[in-house]
């Protein structure tokens, strides 16, 4: 996705996310399952969608606003890490929000920065459904539409990752963390009973008979 998208596009997804969490009452209010999922989808999921098109379509990704490559490293792989701090972000704002059953500030949370990402989309069309370079797009040359191209494919087969790390972290909000079972604690043993008559000291043989007492 274009590079202004990310940050806005996380922060509504981490919001939506904590719309769809369990409550405190189901998860217990210190459990860091929810936290510690959203954490893995923003990581494992948002991030390299992000990183994806920031290193095969760079100019793109910028809008052409900017020569990718005149663009420091590190600070394209901050930007990567500020996209999936956004989910974070936006989950724990959305989950103090849910808590509070403040369902306007919620829609809120979720309609300001989509509203953004479509003014932007709508501003920048024309660039965006271009594929090329900077040079090639600034001088109006080599480029092709991205609709059936590989840049085309590549947005979807992406979003549509996106949109499977989505569901399954929704799946894996509702599933219980298995507990191993505990044995059941053993009844106290019972004591032993001494027998009534002790046993003979030397046992009787077979076949010998013992004298008559007298």
């Amino acid at each position: 996705m274009p590079l202004p998208l990310g940050p806005l596009a996380g922060f509504a997804l981490g919001v939506l996310l904590a719309l769809f969490a369990p409550g405190p009452a189901i998860s217990g209010p210190a459990h860091p399952r929810p936290t510690l999922l959203v954490g893995l989808f923003a990581a494992l999921v948002f991030a390299p969608v992000c990183a994806y098109f920031l290193a095969f379509a760079g100019d793109w990704s910028l809008a052409y606003l900017a020569d990718s490559r005149s663009i420091p490293s590190a600070l394209l792989l901050l930007l990567v890490v500020l996209d999936a701090a956004s989910v974070v972000f936006g989950f724990s704002i959305g989950r103090r929000s849910t808590g509070r059953r403040r369902t306007r500030t919620v829609a809120a949370l979720i309609a300001l920065p989509l509203g953004a990402a479509l003014i932007f989309i709508v501003v920048l069309f024309g660039r965006l459904r271009i594929d090329g370079t900077y040079h090639q797009v600034r001088g109006d040359f080599g480029t092709q539409p991205v609709a059936g191209g590989p840049l085309g494919y590549a947005l979807v087969w992406m979003l549509g990752l996106l949109a499977a790390g989505f569901a399954l972290t929704l799946r894996l909000f509702h599933e219980r963390p298995r507990i191993p079972d505990t044995p059941a604690p053993k009844p106290p043993s019972a004591l032993k009973k001494r027998p009534s008559e002790e046993p003979a000291r030397f046992p009787r043989r077979p076949g010998i008979a013992l004298p008559p007492r007298r």
